[in-house]
């Protein structure tokens, strides 16, 4: 029996510590497991996220580890800049940091002058296709949908009848999942399902080139199994709610996946498995340290420079470096003060890298008493909590709705939030959030989270959003003109 489970009742299945339970509802007709629920039909649970907080103010940190938020007005008032820091003074946090080794808040990252639209991935030696070069001329601040994408569509020409679960196909983006993309092979790919939602474990990806959806990895069979189990008969994973729990690992082209809520019992587990897009292979990797709250709540990126997975969840901050195949022992402990019990929160979370800065940042959820936005933000370079120092300002209620999209535009290195309608833009330089255009972008997202199904695409310069099944795929131009330079094109 894993870390902290039990086994699964009719109604209810405990997903090891954690503080929920999913509820079960009757519906007609839907697959019978004789052998697993004796000859009970359920549906899974359909948990709703919290919409987040309406508020706009500046984020502080205390020595106690409590996040507050000042009002706007209120902050502009105590300090002429958002991020201005007196000469010599400490931050939460700093002990045992040199002055001169502490980030500097009054000037983050170098302010992003866009200047006329750089439109030269259209000529020379760069072959980009005819929806590439769409994407590639989108207005600043502008969304566009491609006609006849919707995943939906797509996914239930190859759903196989055993593995429909209690939702079929759709269940892989709309239970809990997230996407990733495969940057070398232009790709974004989804992978979920998961608990009793969905059983297939295949793995769909949306190419940019040919703007349409394929299978790079079709679904496990049960064999003769009444119900999926881990591994399945071919050895893959069987599927889960990803989260987001998915990162690719660059200068190894594979995909990193971690955690999640497995199906058909919906248990957390602390495996690691690698994918390999170019072959089609699942490889089983080292596992994380247990946890007895388990893996659900996590939020992943992957770092270029340091080639490690950064990974926060509800108990720790980790990292997975896959050239050993090894996990860290908790960096940072939610469980102990000052971060317990506020920080150790079963919120839904999204991960990036701010690579500028060098810095990770998770966000998800509202924190209470005081109210204020879930966020937690660590120096990868000085190797500390630095949530306390980059202060944030401006429209900062987009972070605090669970499983939001989050994504870095690294050629402006702004950072975009979505969970609907407009999105909510950071200005690296300042930390101070404003809201995008609205204007054909996606009203309301999936009610259980979008998590990384909402990403940047550095080669075209523009975020890529799979949102409800039923809708096509949608993109968000933030600043016109091609990728950044820096960033390998296809040939």
């Amino acid at each position: 029996m894993k870390d902290g489970q039990s086994p699964p009742a009719l109604f209810t299945v405990r997903k090891e510590n954690v503080v929920f339970r999913k509820p079960f509802h009757r519906i007609a007709g839907l697959l019978v497991l004789a052998a697993l629920l004796a000859d009970s039909a359920i549906v899974a649970a359909q948990e709703s996220l919290p919409q987040g907080a309406t508020f706009r103010g500046e984020i502080r940190r205390g020595a106690d580890g409590k996040l507050t938020v000042v009002p706007e007005a209120e902050a502009a008032g105590q300090q002429g800049s958002a991020n201005a820091v007196p000469a010599g003074a400490k931050m939460p946090g700093d002990e045992g940091v040199s002055s001169g080794s502490r980030a500097r808040v009054d000037a983050p990252a170098k302010r992003f002058d866009a200047g006329p639209p750089d439109m030269s991935c259209l000529t020379g030696r760069t072959t980009l296709s005819a929806s590439e070069r769409v994407l590639v001329k989108m207005s600043a601040d502008s969304w566009i949908s491609l006609p006849g994408t919707a995943f939906g569509t797509f996914c239930k020409v190859h759903q196989v009848s055993a593995l429909e679960g209690n939702g079929g196909c759709a269940m892989a983006i709309n239970a809990w999942s997230g996407g990733v993309f495969d940057e070398h092979r232009r790709k974004m790919l989804v992978i979920g399902g998961g608990h009793m939602d969905y059983w297939g474990n295949e793995v769909s990806g949306f190419d940019l080139a040919s703007a349409s959806w394929s299978l790079v990895k079709p679904a496990s069979s049960l064999g003769g199994a009444s119900a999926p189990s881990e591994p399945m008969p071919d050895g893959n994973p069987v599927s889960r709610h990803t989260y987001d729990g998915l990162a690719f690992m660059r200068h190894l082209s594979q995909v990193f996946m971690f955690g999640g809520a497995t199906a058909p019992n919906g248990y957390s587990v602390n495996s690691t498995w690698w994918f390999d897009p170019a072959k089609g292979v699942w490889r089983a990797k080292g596992n994380a340290p247990r946890s007895g709250a388990g893996h659900y709540y996590m939020a992943s990126a992957y770092d270029p420079v340091t080639r490690k997975v950064y990974v926060r969840d509800e108990t720790a901050f980790l990292t997975y470096d896959p050239d050993a195949d090894r996990w860290s022992g908790s960096i940072v402990n939610f469980g102990n003060p000052p971060y317990y019990p506020r920080m150790q929160t079963h919120h839904y979370r999204r991960g990036v890298i701010l690579p500028a800065q060098r810095l990770f940042l998770a966000a998800g959820g509202t924190l209470k008493s005081p109210v204020a936005p879930d966020v937690f933000v660590y120096d990868l370079d000085g190797q500390r909590d630095a949530t306390g120092t980059y202060r944030m300002s401006g429209d900062t209620s987009v972070i605090s709705v669970a499983g939001l999209g989050l994504d870095v535009d690294t050629r402006s290195g702004a950072l975009v939030a979505w969970a609907g309608g407009a999105p909510a833009i950071m200005d690296p330089a300042t930390w101070h959030w404003r809201r995008g255009s609205s204007r054909g972008a996606p009203v309301q997202p999936v009610g259980n989270g979008t998590f990384g199904r909402f990403r940047y695409i550095p080669y075209l310069n523009v975020f890529i959003l799979v949102n409800r099944p039923e809708e096509d795929v949608h993109f968000y131009k933030l600043t016109a003109g091609c990728g950044s330079r820096e960033e390998a094109m296809p040939r």
